[in-house]
């Protein structure tokens, strides 16, 4: 019984001793806000990109770029003042116009992605 008691006094005085500093937890923690990516292809149709993983492109419209159409693009130039539109190229960044405003024949330019008319 003696033993036992002088056995916890030691333990609890070498505890007493004994100083415990709190040493800072380091934590990596990397956010990716919007696209979920994942460590395999979910679909046929996912697409890698590279640090990151495998992402559906075709659920977020700001993963892959929205490109207007050669029809809403001819509309935006209607809605700009032109009239009797004719298309003239639909390929590449900027689709090309050929239109009458003011009784004069122009020549105009859309941006396909921003959507922004100008007349050349």
């Amino acid at each position: 019984m003696m033993k036992r008691m002088l056995l916890a006094a030691a333990a609890l005085a070498t505890l007493a001793s004994m100083s415990f500093t709190a040493t800072p937890a380091e934590a990596r923690v990397y956010v990716y806000g919007g696209v979920p990516y994942y460590g395999y292809a979910m679909q046929p149709h996912y697409r890698y990109y590279y640090g990151r993983g495998w992402y559906d492109p075709y659920a977020y419209n700001y993963v892959q770029p929205a490109w207007m159409t050669c029809g809403q693009a001819r509309q935006a130039v209607k809605a700009s003042g032109y009239h009797n539109v004719v298309t003239l190229d639909c390929a590449g960044r900027i689709y090309n116009f050929s239109a009458v405003r003011n009784g004069k024949l122009r020549n105009v330019s859309v941006n396909a992605r921003t959507g922004a008319v100008w007349q050349n």
